[in-house]
């Protein structure tokens, strides 16, 4: 379905229908919640009206939200090696920025699409594009708003992905290659 936001508004839309009686426990709840703040990047990306309807069906079974935003809090290490990577950013094209970590971190899978996403939130960003060693290979996380197709910009070197999200790994631990 092209209208929802994610696959748990789609459940929880399901759910809301069918008339057996079951009612769903907190923690079920709050896991169709976190999967909506999620996939919406905190309500402000492909977000409706049936999104909201969805999140307040499931505030009804007790969900806080303060408990749901402590579950994306950081770790004070992996926000300052965010920062670091977002102030080494340099522009590649008009509306594009790239930036490439030297140095191998914990979570850095996690940390460079986390940097990428951050990246869109500064202004005439429309693309953003991190590289990074993980696991010995050299990888890229890219993200965008959807002005620009990182998939097919990703495809063309060996990655995939989705328009807005993509990545690519190279068995190489050479950043020029």
């Amino acid at each position: 379905e092209p209208y929802a936001s994610s696959t748990c508004e789609m459940a929880t839309e399901i759910l809301q229908y069918i008339d057996d009686n079951k009612k769903m426990t907190t923690f079920e709840a709050k896991a169709l919640y976190v999967g909506i703040v999620m996939d919406t990047k905190n309500f402000t990306v492909k977000t409706g009206v049936r999104t909201f309807e969805a999140a307040s069906y499931l505030r009804r079974y007790g969900i806080n939200t303060a408990d749901v935003r402590v579950l994306f809090n950081v770790e004070l290490g992996d926000y300052i090696h965010r920062a670091e990577l977002i102030k080494s950013a340099k522009p590649v094209y008009v509306g594009m920025l790239i930036a490439v970590a030297e140095e191998e971190y914990p979570n850095m899978r996690v940390l460079a699409s986390q940097t990428a996403d951050e990246m869109l939130n500064l202004s005439g960003v429309k693309a953003a594009f991190i590289i990074y060693l993980h696991d010995g290979e050299i990888s890229v996380s890219a993200r965008s708003l959807g002005d620009v197709n990182v998939q097919l910009i990703l495809e063309s070197i060996g990655g995939g992905g989705h328009s807005t999200i993509a990545g690519a790994s190279f068995k190489t631990k050479d950043y020029d290659d």
